[in-house]
């Protein structure tokens, strides 16, 4: 009988190798494969868990409601926002731009509670 020779992973152990009987071999070499298998199942279902979005509650939903509820959304366009920079002439200093930027939110938000109001740049 043929009696191979494993290698001794304990801690302390000075690298020797120790006798293991033939039949022991596939076991050893199925337990291996099975830690390695669950190693791999764990880490594929933390990664599922980490790519998997986390269910919208109904808290959340009724916060998120709550939140903008009431919001007024004004669209201006691109145009628009250059019409009024522009107006008054071109060339214009800061102050001047600041201004004329000024008058053209205000009159957007004539009559409007400022804090409700989201502007939306098309």
């Amino acid at each position: 009988m043929f009696i191979q020779h494993a290698y001794s992973p304990s801690p302390g152990e000075d690298g020797r190798l120790f006798p293991v009987h033939p039949d022991y071999i596939g076991v050893f070499e199925q337990l291996i494969f099975t830690e390695k298998r669950g190693a791999l199942v764990t880490l594929r279902d933390q990664i599922q868990a980490l790519l998997e979005p986390d269910p919208v509650t109904p808290e959340f939903v009724a916060a998120a409601q709550e939140a903008l509820s009431g919001l007024e959304k004004i669209r201006v366009t691109g145009d628009g926002i250059k019409k009024a920079l522009l107006s008054g002439g071109s060339p214009a200093t800061p102050d001047d731009l600041r201004k004329r930027f000024e008058v053209f939110l205000n009159e957007r938000c004539k009559g409007k509670d400022a804090s409700k109001l989201r502007f939306v740049v098309e």
